[in-house]
């Protein structure tokens, strides 16, 4: 029986976001494992913990990922006002990606700070809202 809204736009672009995000959360596991492997020997502690800390909160966005979408089309399937409704997954991933951009930004914009001889310029428009 065919849907009686089309949901290829909505629902389906979904699925593409989550199957992408999936393949770069791999990425981002293979990075941390050749991290603690090979890189990590001479590092600080709190380098160590930061990338423990991103991984842990990348990991728990791509569960929030899979929680909001199985949501969608699994529990709630052919309920089309639940659609229309905002799901809590959905806004706290959405916070999480948020904590992890504005992380990742900060702790590049104090690298470059060391790395520029402590000089204000470029970090500033680092740290800039877009």
């Amino acid at each position: 029986m065919p849907s009686l809204i089309p949901l290829d736009s909505s629902l389906g672009a979904l699925f593409i976001g989550i199957i992408l995000s999936t393949a770069v959360y791999g990425v981002t596991c293979l990075q941390a494992y050749n991290y603690f492997m090979h890189h990590s020997f001479s590092d600080r502690w709190f380098l160590k913990l930061f990338v423990v800390v991103l991984w842990v909160i990348d990991t728990l966005h791509v569960a929030l990922l899979a929680t909001f979408y199985y949501g969608y089309t699994v529990t709630n399937f052919g309920d089309y006002e639940f659609l229309a409704k905002s799901y809590w997954p959905l806004t706290i991933q959405v916070l999480i990606g948020d904590i992890i951009t504005v992380t990742i930004h900060v702790f590049f914009a104090c690298r470059i700070y060391l790395l520029s001889g402590k000089k204000l310029v470029i970090p500033s428009v680092i740290g800039l809202p877009p």
